[in-house]
């Protein structure tokens, strides 16, 4: 074992790990006489209280001291994977509403599950339990006039520990708080008594805690660790948005509590029952766009699971005699702030559907777009030439990748919005962490609700119809609304005299720049129109690959519907497509031609022998893609929010 130097008084001097404990060479600080021990661990943090068998002074091996031993020896995990044991859960299903605290506040309690390892995980282990403990702690304090903060591991570890490591455990974490926080640890206590359960990202008794009507807030233990899972209805967040997190869901309680005067309520069932659900959307926002049509799927799926869902346009919806809203569209701010403002005068709890897209490098190209057409003395070839150089900034001065606003405080309505919601779904991990940033935001609850596809329309389709309708195959599609945030343009230029006509399917949302794709292209482009559902899908089945370059998405539904026809794939390396393709497709650059043409050439060229790839990805569509998965993904979050009465 390695030999530890310690400046003042050295005590380990050589750790051994055992996997999730050690055996510690200890110098006994009074005798300076040396001997091994076994060194545990209680809820994951090494404390513990040793004899010297020679003089029998007391030596308390502390987290601080462990740290640093760690820290001189260097010692870091070598695979990251584990098992957990769980602590015992015995919740009611009653929910919190029907277990107050004895003083009247909320119970938060830190449970970190006890991973059992299976290959050395002593040292990251033990430094990130420490760092959770702190993170909990500093939590504690800077909420403790607002809940009761307590540490609870598990039963049987803590009733086989020695008491003296106990209390030493218990001195510690008092240690990390103000003498107001009730912290500590309780052989006799429950999770089920609790209101909101912290634990780490993995824990086992975290369904069962969401059945029982608990909120669960997790951190992350590993980047890669066996068992990290997160079942749906949990709260996954960063260690530096714990304190947000924590008091963004005690927010919403005192609120609930307070519920305004003429809302009605009623008994709701956590893990069964129909939900009375209010639909809110606006008749100032595209009552046909990608928005409006999540909205209209969910709305559909959430009935084909026995829910009662009402859709409504007014600025001043009325939520009573509901269990709740879901509010959708970012688009306009204006509005959409004014129609959440009335639901939380109105104590509503409100679930949100943002569709929040980071339109920067779209605006640049509209303007890029508009100069075309204004100046016809400038051919589109030199002025796109100087954007692949890098020489042409916006017209409002800024270079091409700057954050751009729609409109001025676009991104502090934003920011409004977030903190007047309990509950945001995103279509992809991506989209919440734009709207942190954009936002400026410390963080918010969120539940990835992706979007759906009907494969069955798609799976079932063949060439035929499509081919004798317009007489072309083996061609380049893309389909979706003819507008710049879609990039048509780019696409056309990037494949001019590529040898394939390039098809265009969807609705146009802005004449001149339809006119000007038109003009760009000739005679190589088609364009369709908006066609019914069963010829798209013809469409995607005739085709020789689907191409869709947007400089902005949510989760594009013509991208889902190529996977599952199977159709070959090239998509924008700029929003979410990662999460939802993986490397089944390929990606490019939406600003630069050369970028979209060598992505199609390399799609193309490989197409043949990737029909298995594609095969698996139209699976994985059918699996995880169907609107009513979205929908029961949804309802997890309606139900985690719900308070039984």
């Amino acid at each position: 074992m390695k030999s530890l130097e310690h400046k003042s008084r050295p005590r380990i001097l050589g750790i051994e790990p055992q996997g999730l404990a050690a055996r510690l060479r200890l110098e006994c600080s009074s005798c300076a006489g040396v001997f091994e021990v076994h060194q545990g661990g209680l809820a994951g943090v090494p404390v513990s209280v040793h004899d010297c068998p020679v003089c029998a002074n007391r030596i308390e091996i502390r987290p601080e001291l462990y740290e640093l031993a760690l820290h001189e020896a260097g010692l870091r995990s070598t695979d990251e994977e584990a098992a957990y044991y769980a602590p015992q859960f015995s919740g009611t299903g009653a929910g919190f509403a029907k277990r107050p605290s004895a003083s009247g506040q909320p119970k938060v309690i830190w449970a970190p599950a006890l991973p059992r390892a299976q290959t050395d995980l002593h040292g990251d282990l033990i430094r990130r339990y420490i760092a959770m403990a702190r993170l909990f702690a500093a939590a504690a304090a800077g909420l403790a006039d607002q809940a009761r903060f307590l540490i609870r591991p598990d039963n049987s570890e803590v009733e086989t520990a020695n008491e003296k490591d106990v209390d030493l455990l218990v001195d510690w974490l008092e240690g990390l708080v103000p003498d107001r926080v009730d912290i500590g640890l309780h052989r006799d206590f429950d999770l089920g008594e609790a209101e909101i359960i912290v634990t780490h990202v993995g824990a086992p008794f975290i369904e069962k805690a969401l059945r029982a009507g608990k909120e669960v807030i997790a951190l992350q233990l590993f980047k890669r660790a066996a068992g990290e899972n997160l079942p749906e209805g949990a709260l996954a967040v960063r260690d530096r948005d714990l304190e947000p997190t924590i008091r963004s869901v005690l927010v919403r309680r005192e609120r609930l509590a307070k519920m305004a005067p003429g809302r009605v309520e009623k008994p709701v069932d956590r893990s069964s029952g129909s939900l009375d659900l209010l639909f809110v959307y606006r008749d100032d926002v595209d009552l046909d766009g990608g928005a409006s049509q999540v909205m209209k799927h969910t709305a559909a799926a959430l009935r084909g699971l026995g829910h009662r869902v009402d859709v409504c346009l007014s600025l001043d919806p009325d939520p009573r005699g509901y269990d709740l809203v879901h509010a959708f569209n970012i688009w306009k701010p204006e509005t959409a702030l004014e129609q959440l403002a009335v639901l939380r005068e109105r104590g509503a709890q409100v679930v949100w559907s943002p569709i929040y897209l980071d339109l920067s490098e779209y605006l640049y190209f509209a303007q890029v777009t508009k100069f075309m057409e204004e100046h016809p003395e400038y051919t589109r070839s030199d002025v796109l030439d100087r954007i692949d150089a890098g020489q042409l900034a916006g017209s409002d001065n800024l270079p091409h990748r700057a954050l751009r606003e729609p409109k001025e405080g676009y991104h502090a309505a934003l920011h409004t919005a977030l903190s007047a919601v309990d509950h945001v779904c995103v279509t992809s991990h991506n989209e919440a962490k734009l709207m942190i940033q954009h936002a400026d935001h410390p963080g918010f609850p969120y539940t990835v609700t992706p979007h759906g596809v009907d494969v069955a329309a798609m799976s079932r389709a063949t060439a035929r119809a499509f081919i004798e309708a317009f007489e072309v195959e083996d061609y380049i599609l893309c389909v979706g609304a003819i507008e710049r945030r879609k990039n048509q343009l780019l696409l056309i230029e990037a494949l001019r005299d590529c040898g394939r006509k390039i098809v265009l399917v969807g609705p146009q949302t802005e004449a001149s720049y339809l006119e000007l794709c038109q003009d760009a292209g000739g005679d190589q482009v088609i364009y369709t129109g908006r066609l019914d559902r069963d010829l798209v899908a013809s469409a995607y089945k005739a085709a020789a690959i689907h191409v869709l370059p947007s400089f902005a998405e949510g989760a594009a539904l013509a991208n889902l519907e190529a996977a599952a026809a199977e159709c070959p794939m090239v998509v924008s390396n700029r929003s979410s497509e990662f999460e939802y393709f993986g490397d089944a497709v390929h990606y490019c650059d939406p600003s630069r031609r050369a970028s979209i043409r060598a992505a199609v050439d390399a799609a193309l060229a490989v197409a043949p022998q990737r029909g298995p790839v594609r095969k698996v990805l139209a699976d994985r569509m059918a699996q995880g893609m169907s609107w009513e998965r979205t929908a029961r993904l949804t309802e997890m979050v309606y139900r985690s929010l719900l308070v039984r009465t």
